[in-house]
């Protein structure tokens, strides 16, 4: 009945459940995770018409654009090939082994596992859902999990998104449900 589901795809994004309610907050922005502000940065002025500074890092373009660096700094940036890969792709070669990769995975799973114990410490959730074509990767979970581990304090269970990509559509229709669910009569949702 407590958890937090972190959406990562192009941008970052939290569903905060508290005793089985999704917590919006007075302005509807409790989630915002993709805004918090990674440690060792330059810090950032929050505006929320623009990419949250976490978001930039670790949303999946920041991903991307890590990796086409870390390819430029081996030399490498002229293969088409690796230079467009996606960030899961970039996941799929750290699992196999590729060392470049794997410091962009170790760097994802650092900034997501400070985030995630920023969270931890304020709200305490029994579990973590990581989706989204990006936060669901087993491999970023494994290494979330394994950052996590080195802190002494009780942290969450960290479970990828049994729906995957798909997970945010499904709690979208589901709070679309609830809110026609709390101005419809009864007999009307019913034939929904």
């Amino acid at each position: 009945r407590d958890y937090v589901f972190v959406g990562m795809g192009t941008g970052v994004g939290a569903g905060i459940v508290l005793n089985g309610t999704l917590l919006r907050g007075r302005h509807g922005t409790a989630g915002e995770v993709g805004y918090l502000q990674p440690a060792g940065m330059a810090r950032q002025l929050v505006r929320m018409a623009e990419t949250g500074a976490l978001e930039r890092q670790i949303g999946g373009l920041g991903i991307e654009a890590r990796w086409r660096e870390a390819l430029q700094g081996a030399g490498l940036r002229n293969s088409s090939a690796l230079t467009t890969l996606r960030a899961p792709q970039v996941f799929d070669r750290a699992a196999a082994g590729d060392p470049l990769a794997t410091d962009i995975l170790r760097w994802t799973a650092d900034l997501l596992a400070d985030a995630l114990l920023t969270l931890t410490l304020v709200l305490d959730p029994a579990l973590v859902v990581l989706g989204g074509g990006v936060g669901a990767h087993p491999a970023l979970c494994a290494s979330v999990r394994a950052v996590l581990a080195t802190h002494s304090l009780p942290v969450p269970a960290v479970v990828p998104s049994a729906l995957g990509t798909e997970a945010q559509l499904h709690g979208a229709v589901a709070v679309s449900l609830a809110a026609l669910a709390s101005v419809q009569p009864a007999p009307l949702l019913h034939r929904c």
